[in-house]
Formats: C-alpha cells, structure tokens, sequence
C-alpha cells in the first residue's frame, strides 16, 4: 500500500496527481484468470 500512501501524501500537499498516474503500478500484482 505504500503507492496509496505516497498518493495520499503527495495529494495533501496540493499536488495535482490522480487514480490514472498511480494504477498502471498495481497491474504487476494482478493476477490473470487461468487459462483453460
């Protein structure tokens, strides 16, 4: 969860970053469906 956090952080101190710049990240810990 430290992406969220860096999210919340960076967020707080008026950074304009929003959901698109932080998800392509949790894609690496997506599992795909098996195949079958």
């Amino acid at each position: 969860m430290h992406v969220l956090a860096a999210h919340a952080i960076l967020r707080a101190n008026g950074v304009a970053i929003g959901k698109k710049d932080y998800v392509p990240h949790m894609f690496a810990h997506v599992r795909q469906p098996a195949a079958g």
